[in-house]
């Protein structure tokens, strides 16, 4: 992050309303990169007046925005009519051009055209890779359970990880499932570190007969 020529990359980031903030948008944009994405409405200054989500919702149709820019921050903050009220927050992208968008329309039962901001155009086009990436992942997540609060964070990343390997060797050329990429890895590791040893629990007894010394032994008379 420190390095001139990292911050001289056109890197910019998109990420949901979990994330978003004034302070992160702030914050990428003095390290030269933008960032775009989903807000939450208690996390809209006050000095941004827009029109409440509940008013939008019934007062206006599909496809109508408001928009708005910070005077401390200067960051722009869009609300959107789709489906439902959208709002969202850029350092990069303003609301133009605004072009039209097919959505399906049960009132008229037909498709119409809606039109939509800029910044919301950039956020669904690079959001949905984001939103593939989890369904790939959940086909094939790691299901080992723990108690640890860390764990399921260890888990994810690994996850995330793999996915990105798979995503960037089939892009290369090299056509593989995700889950051969995953079997690929399991071998090596066992191949590389050996099968990890038996954990703690009951030891196994003496006694215990295999199941071909059992079928050869005889019933005394």
């Amino acid at each position: 992050m420190n390095s001139q020529k990292e911050k001289k990359l056109a890197y910019r980031f998109y990420f949901d309303n979990l994330f978003t903030s004034f302070n992160l948008l702030h914050y990428f944009r003095d390290l030269g990169y933008g960032g775009t994405g989903t807000i939450r409405e208690n996390r809209i200054p006050k000095d941004c007046i827009l029109s409440e989500k509940r008013t939008l919702g019934k007062g206006y149709a599909r496809g109508h925005h408001e928009s708005v820019i910070s005077r401390d921050d200067g960051i722009l903050v869009a609300k959107w009519v789709d489906n439902g009220v959208v709002a969202i927050a850029s350092n990069c992208h303003g609301t133009e051009p605004v072009r039209c968008v097919k959505r399906w329309s049960h009132k008229d039962r037909k498709t119409v055209l809606v039109p939509r901001p800029a910044l919301v155009a950039e956020y669904n086009q690079f959001m949905g890779v984001t939103d593939r990436m989890d369904e790939i992942v959940s086909m094939q997540r790691i299901g080992i359970s723990n108690k640890k609060c860390y764990w399921s964070i260890l888990t994810c990343l690994i996850d995330f990880s793999i996915h990105n390997a798979w995503y960037l060797r089939n892009k290369s050329g090299n056509k593989q499932t995700q889950l051969e990429i995953r079997r690929g890895l399991v071998c090596t590791y066992l191949s590389n570190f050996g099968v990890p040893g038996r954990g703690p629990g009951r030891p196994i007894s003496k006694k215990t007969i295999s199941i071909g010394e059992q079928s050869d032994r005889r019933p005394s008379i």
